[in-house]
């Protein structure tokens, strides 16, 4: 059972969407389906636009016994229905906010002071590199700082650990409360709590009482494989539907996001002698999720170990604020980052 400080969230969320964003969700609510599609669709669990797009257009056609055309009209109607909303060049920079420092010095340094509303962070590196010891120790950090702000941490590893984060809180259990968790590792599931995220904040953007300005997802890749299903056409349906969400949550709502991903071998550099003479060749490294993800963040940070215990090393490899190519090294102790 999860620390009783800390809030895991009940990931069945839908239900309790109001009207406007049910309106999105829900198939019922559009009218270029007929109910004849509507009650076949039904009979497999299809209920949702998540639903239906999890599905490639051939089974929808085959399931529902529409017609290509009618699909089409299906189609762009939800489209125009859940089109983002337009705003001016001010709006868009005053919805920015002001900018949130992560709490830990050398990484703040390498951002240019913290990260901005709408900006995506991601940790990327093998196993065993710090990028969970990494989360964890900011989502501390935030939540312990001065300003009244709220986070969220997504836990698609399940491994979410109570007691390290109040360690890492140093038991200042009266902002615990500031962080919710949601512990899924079923894409599905997650793709609903993104899509579903906004209903449910307020008018003022709050989550738990005070202001929601960070949220985390420790680790992205775990949710899109091993699949059931063929995982070229699956996976990347679900990269789509997450991709667009985080983006579209991080601009809307003001909020930055902090993620994890998977590093895999690009390829091999040429061979090379080392001091004892033998020829060994090198991993090129990159970060997995594939070529629509690469530019989807506007930091990527590779995390390394340098081969001592607990000693780390962090490269700014990506950057829209401030120069590529930065590092610095850090520790991951009892009491966090240093």
């Amino acid at each position: 059972m999860a620390d009783p400080a800390i809030h895991v969230a009940d990931p069945s969320i839908a239900d309790s969407c109001p009207p406007s964003v049910n309106d999105c969700c829900r198939l019922l609510t559009y009218k270029e389906i007929s109910k004849e599609s509507l009650a076949k669709l039904e009979e497999n669990d299809i209920t949702t636009v998540t639903d239906l797009f999890l599905k490639t257009p051939e089974t929808i056609l085959t399931m529902a016994d529409m017609t290509h055309l009618e699909y089409e009209k299906l189609t762009n109607e939800i489209f125009l229905k859940c089109r983002p909303e337009v705003t001016t060049f001010l709006g868009a920079l005053h919805g920015r906010g002001q900018l949130m420092s992560t709490g830990f010095a050398k990484l703040d340094k390498i951002l240019g002071g913290g990260l901005y509303g709408g900006e995506i962070l991601e940790f990327y590196g093998l196993p065993s590199t710090g990028k969970t010891q990494m989360c964890l120790s900011i989502a501390a950090l935030v939540s312990q700082g001065e300003e009244d702000i709220s986070l969220v941490y997504l836990d698609l590893k399940n491994d979410f650990e109570p007691l390290r984060f109040q360690e890492l809180c140093k038991a200042c259990n009266e902002k615990i409360d500031r962080i919710r968790v949601y512990r899924e590792s079923k894409v599905k599931d997650v793709i609903n709590i993104l899509e579903n995220f906004e209903s449910k904040l307020s008018a003022a953007n709050t989550l738990l009482g005070v202001s929601l300005r960070l949220i985390i997802i420790d680790s992205l890749p775990m949710m899109f494989y091993p699949s059931e299903t063929d995982y070229d056409d699956f996976a990347r349906i679900c990269q789509e539907r997450v991709f667009q969400n985080m983006k579209r949550i991080s601009a809307r709502l003001g909020v930055a996001i902090i993620m994890t991903n998977h590093a895999v071998v690009q390829d091999f550099n040429r061979k090379r002698k080392t001091s004892a003479g033998i020829f060994e060749q090198q991993q090129r490294l990159k970060p997995a999720l594939g070529a629509y993800w690469i530019d989807v963040p506007n930091f990527r940070v590779y995390l390394a170990s340098s081969g001592e215990c607990n000693e780390f090393s962090a490269t700014l490899c990506k950057s829209t604020r401030t120069e590529e190519g930065q590092t610095f090294s850090f520790q991951i102790l009892d009491a966090g980052l240093r």
